[in-house]
């Protein structure tokens, strides 16, 4: 599993260039979870049919939290793309303003393949707390949910949470689904703590394949 922490402190791409004003309404069809799923899905426009990452823009969790990109690597096929996560009603531009200047906010990234969600990231804080808030704990709950279309432990969360305190990473569990095209592959959920080596330290929790 690719389980190198979300890109920061770099030149960006604002997910906003794959969205138009003038959005027709559509019925979209979502994945039940994010992993092993397809990411873009054509909108329709006044100018025509664009791709845009339907299956995370239009999901549940960014009904209930504020997704703003971020970060946009790579095409349509293969790439990586990142959303700070806000509370509903937040300020958005100043909330991207003080993200480029260096401020924390919670941000989530997708890596994908062939248009096919291989792992999926989770920037909860700059340090593990003691103890875990409630928000955080809820953000990790319905992240799970987001990407594997089921709820996690919230009693593993928690005690795995804890070990970050004295260790740098704790897999919080293990499972296998099936993939686009009825392929199953194995994938594993896990808490951990990285250095960019610049300085930054953040806790992350990751979901993706065990290659």
């Amino acid at each position: 599993m690719t389980t190198s922490p979300p890109v920061r402190r770099m030149a960006v791409l604002p997910l906003g260039i794959l969205l138009v004003a003038g959005l027709a309404q559509a019925a979209f069809t979502l994945p039940p979870r994010l992993l092993g799923q397809k990411l873009y899905q054509s909108q329709m426009t006044v100018e025509g049919p664009i791709p845009a990452p339907v299956a995370f823009e239009k999901s549940t969790f960014c009904r209930s939290y504020q997704c703003v990109g971020t970060n946009a690597i790579g095409d349509v096929k293969t790439g990586s793309l990142s959303w700070m996560v806000l509370s509903v009603g937040a300020d958005s531009v100043m909330a991207l303003k003080k993200h480029y200047q260096g401020e924390f906010y919670p941000e989530i990234t997708l890596q994908y393949e062939n248009n096919v969600v291989l792992f999926a990231d989770l920037v909860v804080s700059v340090d593990p707390e003691a103890p875990l808030s409630t928000a955080r704990f809820n953000q990790i709950g319905n992240f799970s949910r987001l990407v594997l279309g089921a709820p996690v432990s919230g009693q593993k969360i928690s005690a795995c949470y804890v070990k970050l305190l004295t260790q740098v990473r704790c897999t919080v569990g293990t499972g296998v689904i099936k993939v686009v095209g009825s392929v199953t592959r194995k994938f594993t959920a896990e808490l951990r703590t990285s250095d960019d080596g610049e300085g930054y330290t953040s806790v992350n929790y990751g979901i993706g394949f065990i290659d």
